[in-house]
């Protein structure tokens, strides 16, 4: 069993973090040795919390009950370091996200739960369906956050990682990468799709949605691009010894992997979010704002980490919806791309923001 130092350590963090809520939590909670993926999860409860002490003894404990090459125990490794290695305002503000979403309506999906390439999450009734490829949330928090505003999801977590271990396969198989998405999304039976994500998943969420001529982006701080002459040129200098110098290295096809590409033919309305003050993030937006139907949002002082900080203060949903009322004030009563590959029947009608919200 993983034991925590505090008394009610746990609760608190089945209370207050996704992570912890629904089914999952009656196991966290029920005193018996969790499973890994169950012991993961109170593992990240804790770090989100910002109780690194018992996170660190609960990661002990699970590495002693289950080893560290377990691919759950070593996921949960990898995020407390990085997270404890996080400035302590970093941290915080995760924390203000996450006891923003524990106070919404509802559950995350069950599926959540479940380790996937894919995790389609339907919602009875739901018209739209959201992919997120990742907006620095724990998957059940970005479920949840999705789930209240009445649309379903498809999560794609973990293609950041796999970009970054081996950049090359993600390049060559980004159309059947894309075709995967699409027909998680055919399953829900939705007939709207949006994309989500942030900072290199902001770039996935891009590159993926203009392809499939997706309804609507909404991409914080997005990598616009991972050409070293694009970076060269916009002074990035990530690219020169930073966390993006592996994947530069790793093949010329990076050169491919431009969002800026992808979308001067997309019909694709697109709403960037980003720090103004931030020397990198800046540059990309104002780079992507040449495209057509990009809409520039700015939240300063936030940094990299303007998706949490937009979370935490209540802005996800209504920047949301404000790119889908102005897909159907574009678009009216078009045909879309998710509705034609699902074939399904439609009242013909003028369209508002109101016929979006499930």
């Amino acid at each position: 069993m993983v034991e925590v130092s505090a008394p009610g350590a746990v609760e608190q963090a089945a209370r207050w973090t996704p992570v912890g809520r629904g089914a999952q939590s009656l196991a966290i909670l029920s005193g018996e040795a969790p499973a890994p993926e169950v012991a993961e999860q109170i593992i990240l409860a804790l770090v989100q919390l910002d109780r690194l002490p018992e996170a660190g003894e609960a990661l002990a404990a699970a590495e002693r009950d289950h080893g560290a090459d377990h691919p759950s125990i070593a996921t949960a490794r990898s995020k407390y370091n990085r997270i404890r290695s996080k400035p302590a305002t970093d941290r915080a503000r995760l924390l203000r996200a996450l006891e923003y979403v524990a106070r919404l309506p509802g559950e995350p999906h069950p599926a959540v739960f479940r380790r996937g390439d894919y995790i389609a999450c339907p919602r009875p009734g739901a018209r739209t369906v959201v992919v997120s490829l990742g907006i620095w949330l724990p998957t059940a928090a970005e479920d949840l956050l999705i789930g209240s505003m009445g649309y379903s999801a498809v999560h794609v977590p973990g293609l950041q990682m796999k970009f970054r271990r081996d950049p090359l396969h993600v390049i060559e198989n980004r159309e059947a990468i894309a075709a995967r998405i699409l027909e998680q999304c055919k399953a829900v039976e939705a007939d709207w799709m949006m994309f989500v994500g942030a900072s290199g998943q902001g770039m996935g969420a891009i590159s993926f949605a203009a392809r499939l001529k997706a309804d609507g982006i909404l991409a914080f701080a997005p990598t616009s691009s991972i050409d070293p002459k694009v970076l060269q040129a916009l002074q990035d200098m990530r690219s020169d010894g930073g966390i993006l110098a592996p994947v530069l290295s790793a093949t010329e096809r990076v050169r491919e992997v431009d969002c800026l590409l992808d979308l001067q033919d997309s019909p694709t309305e697109m709403t960037v979010v980003y720090d103004p003050t931030h020397p990198f993030d800046s540059v990309h937006a104002e780079r992507l704002a040449r495209a057509p139907h990009v809409r520039l949002e700015v939240v300063p002082g936030e940094g990299h980490h303007v998706a949490q900080a937009a979370v935490a203060e209540g802005q996800f949903e209504p920047l949301l919806k404000d790119v889908f009322r102005r897909t159907a004030a574009r678009r009216g009563t078009g045909r879309h791309f998710l509705h034609q590959h699902v074939r399904r029947v439609r009242a013909d009608r003028n369209l508002t923001g109101d016929d979006f919200p499930a």
